[in-house]
């Protein structure tokens, strides 16, 4: 028997995810609206897809690159990984991304895929984070962007550094505990 449990239910305040604060939007009523939507239909939904790959050692620590240069999070923790391209699937893209960070080609039946965080980007823009492994490749992981990255860190998952990029440190927690999907960065 499946038993559904529901962490959000009635939390002291709670209130429809429906409601709105405020007061009704411009325009009045709803007979206003409708005749919008006839006319022009909202935009659809579009989200940035980022791939990441967790290079897990067989002593358990993942690589983590330090972003540099004139990006997001310089500085900071990150594994490697980046943002999908046109006409590229997931497992594409992340092959792609270690090889052009790290220098590695892994076979794509290495790689296994293990989160997805939906998380908001720097510029407060939705982004869904698809997370992979892999736990077998030929050859060292070596710097091939260091415009981009100062350095290499192989980290213990289980305890993120504290400069780690937020979600990867949110990404990491989860990849310890197995859970497949989080949101990171969303108003609670």
């Amino acid at each position: 028997m499946h038993h559904h449990h529901d962490r959000h239910a009635n939390t002291e305040g709670a209130r429809s995810p429906f409601e709105q604060d405020g007061p009704p939007p411009a325009g009045g009523g709803p007979r206003d609206r409708c005749r919008e939507t006839r006319t022009s239909r909202p935009a659809r939904y579009t989200c940035v897809i980022d791939v990441m790959v967790l290079l897990h050692r067989d002593d358990g620590r993942v690589l983590l690159l330090r972003r540099a240069g004139d990006v997001y999070a310089s500085g900071l923790l990150a594994p490697p990984g980046g943002h999908l391209e046109a006409d590229e699937t997931v497992v594409d893209g992340a092959l792609r991304e270690v090889r052009e960070e790290v220098g590695l080609r892994l076979d794509p039946d290495e790689l296994e895929f293990c989160h997805l965080v939906h998380h908001r980007g720097p510029r407060g823009e939705a982004r869904l984070g698809v997370v992979f492994t892999a736990q077998r490749w030929e050859g060292e992981p070596r710097n091939l962007e260091p415009a981009k990255c100062s350095a290499l860190v192989w980290a213990d998952p289980a305890c993120p550094p504290a400069d780690c990029v937020p979600y990867t440190a949110a990404v990491l927690t989860r990849f310890v505990t197995g859970a497949l999907l989080s949101t990171h960065g969303w108003a609670v």
